[in-house]
């Protein structure tokens, strides 16, 4: 995956991800999503998406792990392999079933749970990585906005969500595309805040890569200053008041997106 330029924006109907109203909700998707699920959909490959692996071998996740969006688990369960502790939730409960069977069938440990990604706050449980892979381009836009505020209700101070949808540089037909500036529309905005957005690639069943954007998010560390708490808490009368400034985690190497045909390809948006 490589850096994003900040200039697609431009290119991508400035702040406007899709077109005004596109996006379902949560009861028309349940039912949309749940008639996929009767075959094979076309997002379920039978394994991992080729980014989750790469990101945990670059040491890029963290446990506790909530998969939004998790289909029938792949992504959940690659994860739970390699001994994180993993949490799964998808409104079809078809797909939250066949995730549990593989979980089952796999003896593998991991969490499914049937849960609009809307509401994830009422997990009452936070985690220090939230994974999305091909969740967050059903919303529109406001339901975005709302999506990232579920985001924020979950995630732990510092830790991170990686956001991969299918970009708006793909030029073949697809899903509502994703663009940067949708992106940070929904996802920059305390105590969320935009890292970066990195070019990647999104696999389907077909054994197909197509051009997607990964943005990293992280949710920022709260100062604790005098709004927070008196500023004699904590300390001895008569000294000074700490620092308590957030840590920032250098920015990882970035991973070259590796296209169907193999080659390592920089992706940039079309102006």
């Amino acid at each position: 995956m490589t850096d994003a330029p900040r200039a697609a924006d431009s290119g991508s109907g400035g702040a406007a991800r899709r077109a005004p109203g596109a996006g379902v909700s949560a009861a028309a998707g349940a039912g949309r999503f749940g008639d996929a699920y009767e075959g094979a959909p076309p997002w379920d490959i039978d394994g991992p998406q080729p980014v989750v692996v790469e990101l945990a071998e670059a040491g890029r996740i963290t446990g506790p792990v909530l998969d939004a969006g998790c289909g029938t688990g792949e992504n959940a369960l690659y994860l739970a392999g390699r001994g994180f502790e993993v949490v799964g939730v998808d409104f079809v409960a078809a797909a939250v079933e066949a995730a549990r069977g593989k979980a089952r069938s796999r003896g593998l440990q991991a969490e499914f749970l049937v849960l609009d990604a809307l509401r994830l706050g009422e997990l009452g449980r936070t985690f220090a990585t939230v994974l999305d892979s091909g969740l967050f381009h059903v919303f529109g836009d406001d339901d975005a906005r709302r999506y990232a505020g579920a985001v924020a209700a979950v995630l732990r101070p510092d830790g991170r969500c990686f956001v991969h949808g299918m970009s708006d540089v793909e030029p073949r037909p697809g899903p509502p595309p994703v663009t940067q500036a949708g992106l940070r529309a929904a996802f920059d905005r305390p105590p969320l805040r935009v890292v970066s957005i990195e070019a990647a690639v999104m696999l389907n069943r077909d054994g197909e890569t197509r051009h997607a954007w990964l943005a990293v998010v992280e949710r920022e560390r709260p100062s604790a200053g005098a709004s927070d708490r008196p500023p004699h808490v904590g300390r001895r009368p008569g000294l000074p008041a700490r620092s308590y400034a957030a840590a920032r985690e250098p920015t990882a190497p970035l991973i070259s997106a590796t296209l169907a045909s193999g080659s390592s390809t920089s992706i940039t948006s079309r102006s």
